[in-house]
C-alpha cells in the first residue's frame, strides 16, 4: 500500500460468540503492521489489549428479557419469535447508546490525527455501524462516514423467496413449490412474527438521528447496510442463490488459529496424538459456551460410545472449571476437560460432536473433520444444522434431549462412509485456496485512498 496505511476501527456486539472470530481477524492483522481500535464491552478489554489492539468500549447487552418463563412462551409460538425477540430487546435495544459510543471514538481518532484514514470492520451484530447508513449524524470531522466491511460470522441471515427465512432450518428446496412455500411463510414473518421487531428498528434509529429508515422490516437490513459483506466461509457451505445481494463475497472459513506454546496438556493426552497409529478412532465432543445443559449434548454422546475400547471420547465442557454431574459415571474411554481450544482437539478427531455453533462448524472445516449435530437447536443453530446437512458434512440429530442409541448410529454413520471425511476435506481445500485474511487485507487495500 503507497502511504500511511489506514487505521482499523473493529465494532463486535458484546458477547463472545461476535467478538472472538472479529479478534482473530484484528490480531492477524495487526501482525502485518495495521493499527487498530477495537470497541467491545469491559469483559473483553484483557483479550483486546492483548491482541495489540486499543480498545474502546461499547455499553454490555442488557439479557434480562431472556427469563426462562420468556423462552418458554416464545417457544411455544412460531420459531421465528425467539429470534424476533433477540433481535428487538438485545440487538436493536443497543443502537442508539452503540451509536454514540461508536461516534465518540472516531471523533476521538480524528482529534488525534485529522488526516488518518480509518476503515470500520464490523460483524453483523454490531448495530451501531447500522444507524449511519440510514443518516445519523456523522461524526465531528467527518464528511462522510468510512468505508465499512462486514464480516459474516453467521449462516447468512436473509430473506430471500430462494432460501426462505433466517431462522428454523427449512430445507433448501429451489423447486416453485419450495419458492412458493418461502414466500408465504416470508409474508407470514413479516407481517407478524417481525412486525414489533420493524417498529422498534424504526423507532430506534429515529432516536439516534437517523434521516431514513427500512418501511419493511427485513433481516438484510442489518447485514447490507455496509459497503462490502465478506462472508466466512466458502460458496460449498451456502445455500446458491442468484438473488442475493452483490455486496456478498464468500471467503473462506478462516484457518485454525493455532495452539499457544504455553498451553497445558492432560497427562493423558498422548492417548489422542497415538490413537490413529494405535488403531483407535477419536470422537470429539463440545456443546459451546452458552449451552449448559450436557443432557443434550456431552452425556449422550458419551454413553453412545461407553463400551467401545476402540474409540477415545475427547469432552470439552465449554466452561472453566466446568465439570459433568457429579453423579455421572465417566467411561473408562472418554477424558474430560472443562476448557481447551477445539483447534488442539480437532487435528485428531475423527469425528466432531456439537451443537452447531457456527463458530464450532468453522473450525471443524478449518480442519478436515465431518460432523454429528445435536442438542436444542434455538438461536441461529438450525440454519447451521441445515447447511452442515446440505454441503454433505455430517448428520444432524434433531430432537432436544437425544438419547444414546441415536448418537451412536449417526457417529458410527459418518465414521463407517468415507463420503463425509472426503466432504469435510473438499471445504477445508476450498477455504485454504480463498485464503480468507488475504482478501481481507485486498479489500481494505481496495477502500484505502
Amino acid at each position: 500500500m503507497a502511504g500511511k496505511r489506514p487505521l482499523l476501527v473493529f465494532v463486535a456486539a458484546p458477547a463472545a460468540g461476535h467478538v472472538n472470530p472479529l479478534l482473530r481477524v484484528a490480531s492477524t492483522l495487526i501482525k502485518q503492521g495495521f493499527e487498530a481500535l477495537f470497541l467491545s464491552s469491559p469483559e473483553f478489554q484483557d483479550q483486546i489489549t492483548r491482541a495489540g489492539a486499543e480498545w474502546s468500549p461499547l455499553e454490555p447487552f442488557d439479557f434480562s428479557c431472556f427469563s426462562p418463563a420468556v423462552i418458554a412462551a416464545l417457544n411455544a409460538k412460531m420459531p421465528c419469535q425467539l429470534m424476533a425477540h433477540a433481535f428487538e430487546h438485545i440487538f436493536v435495544a443497543s443502537i442508539p447508546r452503540h451509536t454514540q459510543q461508536l461516534r465518540k471514538a472516531l471523533e476521538m481518532l480524528h482529534r488525534r490525527d485529522p488526516a488518518r484514514q480509518v476503515l470500520v470492520i464490523h460483524e453483523f451484530g454490531a448495530m451501531a455501524v447500522h444507524s449511519f447508513y440510514f443518516g445519523s449524524p456523522l461524526p465531528e470531522g467527518y464528511t462522510s462516514f468510512p468505508k465499512t466491511i462486514c464480516l459474516g460470522i453467521n449462516p447468512i441471515l436473509f430473506d430471500s423467496e430462494v432460501t426462505g427465512y433466517a431462522g428454523p432450518g427449512l430445507p433448501f428446496d429451489d423447486t416453485p413449490t419450495g419458492r412458493a412455500r418461502n414466500k408465504y411463510i416470508l409474508e407470514l414473518v413479516h407481517n407478524f412474527a417481525y412486525r414489533a421487531l420493524g417498529d422498534a428498528h424504526i423507532q430506534r434509529l429515529k432516536e439516534t438521528g437517523c434521516t431514513s429508515w427500512p418501511e419493511n422490516f427485513r433481516l438484510d437490513d442489518f447485514c447490507l447496510t455496509s459497503d462490502i459483506f465478506l462472508q466466512l466461509c466458502g460458496p460449498s457451505f451456502e445455500y446458491p442463490d442468484p438473488t442475493r445481494s452483490p455486496k456478498v463475497r464468500f471467503i473462506g472459513t478462516l484457518p485454525p488459529k493455532g495452539v499457544s506454546p504455553d498451553l497445558a496438556y492432560p497427562s493423558w493426552w498422548p492417548e489422542v496424538t497415538g490413537a490413529a497409529g494405535a488403531g483407535k478412532q477419536v470422537v470429539f465432543v463440545a456443546q459451546g459456551t452458552l449451552d449448559h445443559a450436557p443432557e443434550r449434548t456431552l452425556l449422550p454422546a458419551i454413553r453412545a460410545h461407553q463400551h467401545r475400547t476402540d474409540v477415545i471420547v475427547v469432552v470439552a465442557v465449554g466452561q472453566r472449571g466446568g465439570k459433568l454431574p457429579d453423579d455421572f459415571p465417566v467411561p473408562v474411554n472418554t477424558h474430560v476437560l472443562d476448557y481447551f481450544p477445539y483447534d488442539a482437539v480437532l487435528p485428531y478427531a475423527d469425528v466432531f460432536v456439537f451443537n452447531a455453533g457456527y463458530g464450532g462448524a468453522s473450525h471443524a472445516v478449518g480442519n478436515g473433520v465431518p460432523m454429528v449435530v445435536l442438542g436444542e437447536l434455538g438461536q441461529e443453530k438450525a440454519e447451521v444444522a441445515a447447511r452442515i446437512e446440505y454441503s454433505g458434512l455430517g448428520l444432524v440429530i434433531r430432537t432436544p434431549e437425544p438419547v444414546a442409541e441415536e448418537v451412536k448410529e449417526a457417529v458410527e454413520r459418518v465414521l463407517g462412509d468415507e463420503k463425509f471425511k472426503k466432504k469435510a476435506l473438499e471445504l477445508q481445500k476450498e477455504s485454504r485456496e480463498l485464503d480468507p485474511m488475504a482478501q481481507i487485507e485486498r479489500q481494505i487495500e481496495e477502500f484505502t485512498v
